[in-house]
């Protein structure tokens, strides 16, 4: 049932609940283990996952590497995504790219990987203009969104803040498998969702989201 704010009251935007279950409820990964996954969604403005009233496509969920010795330190980590990674989910980059896997474009880190810094004025007028034969002969549509938000999305892509993610997918089932490069440590998934905030405006948006972590060993 969906909140509905007292009448003669402004309306009050409630924060997502979020819930990430591990299908085998673990809390250890060896390298090259597979993983799966589901998330749930209940928002008291947007609905309910569980009645398919949650835009599947608005969900996601960050595998981020940590090489923190313990779980507390683990604890300590605070979900604040940056504004480039808020706009690459809001402007439905995920819809023709991946992270890790080629989708109709090349995928975020193959994109990363072979970018340096003095390409970041390439990518943002490949982004806003569009683009083909840089990675195949797809063409990639341009984009209308404001060059500040195109700059925010190829600076934190090719930055160093977008070094500790492993893998983003978007949906609410998933399957990770553990990088069987990566020997120590932890990872550490976030399931998140933005809600569509209330009033004529949609405004006062909130994210709400839920973390696991997951020791490595051996």
């Amino acid at each position: 049932m969906l909140f509905t704010a007292p009448t003669g009251s402004d309306p009050i935007n409630q924060s997502p609940v979020v819930k990430l279950i591990l299908a085998e409820n673990v809390d250890t990964v060896a390298p090259g283990q597979q993983i799966s996954f589901t998330v749930s969604v209940m928002d008291p403005e947007d609905g309910s996952s569980d009645y398919q009233e949650i835009p599947t496509n608005e969900v996601f969920v960050e595998i981020r590497h940590f090489k923190y010795n313990t779980i507390k330190e683990i604890s300590k980590y605070e979900y604040n995504p940056s504004s480039g990674l808020s706009n690459i989910k809001a402007v439905g980059c995920f819809d023709c790219h991946q992270w890790k896997n080629d989708l109709v474009g090349p995928s975020f880190s193959k994109i990363k990987q072979s970018s340096q810094q003095k390409a970041i004025n390439g990518l943002i007028g490949s982004l806003l203009q569009g683009s083909a034969g840089n990675w195949g002969n797809e063409m990639m549509p341009a984009q209308d969104i404001p060059e500040t938000k195109a700059r925010e999305i190829i600076t934190w892509l090719v930055g160093e803040k977008s070094n500790n993610l492993v893998e983003i997918s978007r949906g609410f089932d998933g399957l990770f498998t553990a990088e069987t490069s990566i020997q120590e440590g932890h990872y550490l998934l976030t399931a998140s969702y933005r809600d569509h905030g209330v009033g004529a405006e949609r405004s006062d948006r909130k994210t709400g989201y839920h973390s696991v972590s997951l020791t490595i060993t051996n």
